[in-house]
């Protein structure tokens, strides 16, 4: 691949995740992006690591959603022509309480 060098961080918006990604962003010339199914939470934390001097990218990625999981690579091989680092580190979880309620129940 030619050009810039490209990572994407899932699980990125707090603790390991975000660690990995401000390293990333301190220790390499590529391109960062941290991923976020939450878009108002990831750009906060965008905005964050830009007050430290970083340069996160921000991605829109809820790994449980086939759409955005074909945007995303769609974005990599349009922009970049793939993607050089993929570190997973998302968990699946549900989001509301009422969610674990009904799978308790399953």
């Amino acid at each position: 691949m030619s050009g810039p060098q490209v990572s994407l961080v899932t699980g990125s918006t707090w603790g390991l995740g975000l660690a990995i990604v401000q390293a990333l962003c301190q220790g390499f010339k590529w391109d960062v992006y941290l991923s976020a199914w939450d878009v108002q939470r990831g750009a906060v934390v965008v905005e964050d690591l830009q007050r430290e001097g970083l340069k996160p990218r921000l991605l829109q990625l809820d790994i449980t959603d086939l759409a955005d999981i074909l945007a995303a690579w769609q974005h990599f091989m349009k922009e970049y022509g793939g993607l050089d680092v993929l570190i997973n580190n998302t968990r699946i979880a549900p989001r509301r309480p009422a969610e674990m309620t009904s799978q308790r129940r399953s």
